[in-house]
């Protein structure tokens, strides 16, 4: 699936779950009803001032309506790491069982924090 069909299909449910018509889109964002269809059949892609503003208008991140990833908010704002917990994280990132830590995060956690007791000061 192309990148273009994505953000078309993330424009959709994003439209949808405001409850609003192609035509109320445009509107909002100041462009007519077959933009907003063209841009939801993956039949053009939205400039990027374009896409900044839908990310406004829906909350979310631009990441998001791009296809990046499957947040639709934006929780870099709400989640403030130190330096040391984003080096923690990329280095967690390079371990092979990186996707089996995703998915049970909790396990991880308490097995991370017993094999540290010893090191504590």
């Amino acid at each position: 699936m192309s990148n273009v069909v994505v953000i078309g299909e993330r424009i959709k449910r994003l439209r949808l779950s405001k409850g609003l018509t192609q035509k109320e889109l445009g509107n909002i964002l100041n462009m007519n009803k077959t933009t907003i269809s063209h841009y939801e059949k993956g039949e053009r892609c939205p400039a990027i001032e374009t896409l900044i503003l839908m990310s406004e208008y829906f909350d979310v991140d631009i990441k998001y309506i791009l296809g990046i990833n499957n947040l639709g908010k934006s929780y870099s704002s709400e989640i403030k790491l130190s330096d040391e917990e984003i080096i923690f994280i990329k280095e967690i990132r390079k371990i092979n069982s990186y996707k089996n830590l995703i998915i049970n995060p909790e396990g991880y956690a308490k097995l991370i924090a017993l094999r540290t007791m010893d090191y504590k000061m």
